[in-house]
């Protein structure tokens, strides 16, 4: 019951896709359809949202064309079943950003051309970048200690966060004075200053879980929701019991599925988001000792041989994809995977390894986490023949 009550709060809209269609890369989309008017009064000097001019129908065909165009190059079938998940909201969804701080002091954005009031983020966001330069203007001679920053938006507790690096490791600045600058409700981190602080997020209807400023957050909240959301009902579908899910960050997918009353491991090589996934998981009554710090072919291998059983692997690597785990993946023989991937080169790399293996890709969900950009989210579920 419970599980299904949570399936049916977080069910996503989805669009299913045309699985015969023959969808337009982004450049042909320019010429198919009259460009519309940019929401954003800087597009052209910025560059960063080059889609935004598109429709959403535009946009969502190209998302298509892009991992189509992958699979395509790696000699790979398409699936036939293809769904979309659009973002429900197009302007202000960023929660976090990475800033650059010039040898003067002053904070900024590593592309120079975009501006403070940029629409795709946040209002905690701006809010916070507003703070740091405050900060950075009145204190240059610590601000020039740090070569970059990170914000971040406001969390379930309406605290922001600031994560900075510095240029030199014996030139430090005090966390606590920084935070007192900026303000009571902002939490700082420093790398090579101990353990960052956890900010608290919502991970599903009465679920939370903790994230290191220092730790892997998807940009987009929302989207990010519906990708638990869309992960849950397929596996509700395929009757999974045991997971492991590899590259599991701070728990983020495995803190959900457990949550719906299925076991397993979650692997994460940094260590203190697997601290952070403990916390929580301790505080709602889960099993902590699902979450293991380490490598990811190292931890799965080890699982192996103490006899683990498993039903699905789910893998959400980085941009590279899963490179040395892959082998170990293919060793643990799962019926099903769930693979996750934001860069689709890397996906149809790792997908046609795993074909060789008897693997095949069943059904492709592209969830728009990254609107009016050339970056899609894809979700696919492979099974074993």
């Amino acid at each position: 019951m419970r599980r299904a009550i949570l399936a049916a709060i977080l069910s996503p809209i989805v669009i299913p896709l045309d699985a015969g269609s023959a969808p337009l890369p982004h450049s042909e989309n320019r010429t198919a359809e009259p460009p519309r008017e940019a929401l954003c009064p800087v597009l052209d000097a910025c560059g960063g949202c080059p889609s935004m001019r598109l429709s959403g129908d535009a946009q969502r065909r190209g998302f298509e064309s892009l991992v189509r165009a992958a699979l395509t190059r790696k000699g790979l079938r398409h699936p036939e079943r293809w769904s979309f998940v659009e973002c429900s909201t197009p302007t202000a969804f960023r929660n976090r950003i990475r800033l650059k701080v010039h040898e003067q002091g002053q904070v900024g954005f590593f592309n120079p051309d975009k501006n403070v009031d940029c629409l795709v983020l946040g209002p905690s966001v701006r809010q916070m970048i507003h703070r740091v330069q405050r900060w950075a203007r009145d204190n240059a001679t610590q601000a020039r200690r740090v070569s970059h920053l990170e914000v971040r938006g406001r969390d379930l507790d309406g605290r922001h966060g600031v994560y900075l690096v510095h240029r030199k490791p014996n030139e430090t600045i005090s966390p606590e004075a920084l935070s007192r600058a900026l303000g009571d409700d902002v939490l700082v981190g420093i790398a090579e200053h101990g353990e960052a602080p956890h900010q608290r997020f919502a991970l599903g209807a009465q679920l939370y879980g903790y994230v290191p400023l220092d730790g892997f957050m998807q940009v987009n909240h929302g989207v990010n929701e519906q990708l638990r959301a869309c992960l849950l009902r397929a596996a509700d579908q395929r009757a999974i019991h045991r997971f492991v899910d590899l590259y599991c960050g701070s728990g983020n997918l495995s803190l959900p599925l457990l949550n719906s009353g299925r076991s397993g491991i979650a692997i994460e090589s940094h260590a203190p988001s697997i601290r952070a996934a403990q916390q929580g998981a301790i505080e709602q009554a889960l099993a902590r000792d699902t979450f293991l710090a380490g490598d990811a072919a190292h931890e799965l291998d080890a699982f192996l041989a103490r006899g683990g059983k498993l039903d699905l692997i789910v893998s959400n690597p980085p941009r590279a994809g899963m490179k040395d785990a892959l082998g170990a993946v293919i060793r643990a023989r799962p019926r099903h995977l769930a693979l996750c991937y934001c860069k689709p080169e890397s996906f149809a790399h790792d997908v046609a390894q795993l074909s060789t293996r008897g693997y095949t890709v069943q059904e492709i969900t592209l969830l728009n986490m990254f609107p009016h950009t050339r970056h899609v989210e894809t979700l696919a579920w492979l099974t074993r023949d």
